[in-house]
């Protein structure tokens, strides 16, 4: 998703951090996956093993992380799902899968 709103992002080693200083990595792309970088890493960790890591922020709300964008894409990515199935099983904010109802 990031790379959608930063075209300078594509193809980049991106991890996704809550909004505090030095918070743990909520969500992590195929790049940096494969430069070793993993979910619930601490950012400074993260960007100890990988300089080239750009790490993005969540946006915050009064004081708490502001998820819709994430939670609006996965809706949206839900819908396009819908096209083939309706039995979806939501893993989470960003992630789901289709289950076959072929016999």
């Amino acid at each position: 998703m990031e790379e959608g709103l930063d075209p300078k992002l594509k193809g980049k080693a991106i991890a996704v951090c809550q909004y505090q200083e030095n918070s743990g990595i909520i969500a992590v792309n195929y790049p940096a996956k494969a430069l070793g970088i993993t979910r619930h890493m601490r950012e400074r960790e993260a960007l100890a093993a990988c300089k080239e890591l750009f790490v993005v922020k969540v946006a915050s709300k009064n004081g708490k992380a502001d998820i819709s964008k994430y939670r609006d894409a996965g809706a949206r990515v839900a819908k396009v799902f819908q096209k083939y199935t309706n039995l979806i099983e939501r893993a989470s904010i960003d992630e789901g899968m289709l289950i076959n109802d072929f016999p």
